[in-house]
């Protein structure tokens, strides 16, 4: 000692013990976790990880991962059946199965096109922290998952130089405590695209972007007794900006900027005050020029620019989306 084996560049998989884990835990005992590599076929194999526990009963890992000519699949699981175990490692309640799921897979359909998803699943909420899972909260799909919050997630996105597109639907599930799956909106479909022609419009570059969503909610975070507020939103806006150098120096860049909106709410409340479904349509738009003037002093050892910024806009008044009022007549918004 100390000593160690690594494969050569130019070896093929070979099955075999893989480091273990071990670990002293007041919950879980002497815990020794003995990772086992399965080569299956050139392009997927399986890695066996019991763990076994001095203090509860034991926890079966598995990861399973193959490459496809278009893409790649990752599938990690784990499972026990014991009861539930507080922080010093004593039980109570009834004994049942314990399990996660945390899969993702992504397949490049076309040089533009790609698909994929992101699985991610738990039966308890502390389950990643009882048995020391680690990597859990790691990006699997477009979107990122917060600590303790999972995502499973299914998505479809087209891009090229000058455009991308992209339609996803997405469930979350909530490990925090006091987290109730129930309020969490289920976000399906999302729509977002992006366009920028190549060649300049009237001399400068012109950016167009549209989204859609729709958001339900099976209960309201604030009354268990009402449904959560559901809604569904479409938005286009636009912007184009160009940049002028007059001989004086002095650079001027016009720009105009668009934006319109489409909402439906429903199951707002059931009290008077504020109206249960609500549509609206707003717009917003803006047209200035922003101005610097860039002023070069020449140093023994170096340069120093000082450039004046300043920024001419005008835009129309926008007001917030009314939803009700207050029993002495106050706006609520």
């Amino acid at each position: 000692l100390p000593a160690f084996w690594h494969p050569s560049p130019d070896a093929t998989a070979r099955s075999g013990l893989l480091t273990p884990r071990i670990g002293l835990t007041d919950r879980r005992g002497f815990s020794y976790e003995q990772p086992y590599l399965q080569v299956i076929s050139p392009s997927s194999d399986i890695v066996v990880s019991p763990q076994f526990n001095t203090s509860i009963n034991q926890f079966l890992n598995l990861t399973y991962r193959k490459r496809f000519y278009s893409g790649d699949l990752n599938v990690r699981a784990g499972y026990t059946y014991e009861q539930e175990v507080d922080g010093r490692g004593n039980r109570f309640g009834e004994k049942a199965s314990r399990s996660y799921l945390l899969a993702r897979g992504l397949f490049q359909l076309t040089p533009e096109w790609q698909w994929g998803f992101a699985a991610e699943r738990a039966s308890d909420d502390l389950i990643f922290d009882k048995y020391g899972i680690s990597n859990v909260y790691a990006q699997r799909g477009l979107f990122t998952s917060e600590d303790h919050r999972l995502l499973s997630q299914l998505f479809a996105v087209r891009q090229d130089k000058q455009s991308y597109f992209s339609v996803s639907a997405i469930s979350v599930q909530g490990l925090r405590p006091g987290d109730n799956d129930r309020t969490f909106p289920t976000i399906a479909p999302l729509i977002e695209g992006r366009y920028e022609p190549e060649d300049p419009i009237l001399g400068g570059r012109l950016r167009l972007r549209g989204s859609a969503v729709m958001l339900t909610r099976d209960q309201s975070p604030t009354d268990p007794t009402q449904p959560g507020a559901d809604s569904r939103r479409a938005s286009f806006d636009g912007d184009w900006r160009s940049t002028i150098t007059f001989n004086s120096g002095l650079r001027a860049s016009p720009f105009l900027q668009g934006r319109t909106d489409a909402y439906a709410l429903s199951d707002l409340g059931t009290t008077t005050a504020i109206r249960n479904k609500i549509s609206v349509v707003r717009g917003q738009g803006v047209a200035g020029v922003d101005l610097s003037y860039p002023l070069i002093r020449t140093l023994n050892r170096g340069q120093v620019i000082l450039e004046p910024l300043a920024q001419v806009a005008v835009s129309p008044r926008s007001d917030p989306i009314l939803v009700g009022h207050n029993a002495d007549g106050t706006p609520i918004y």
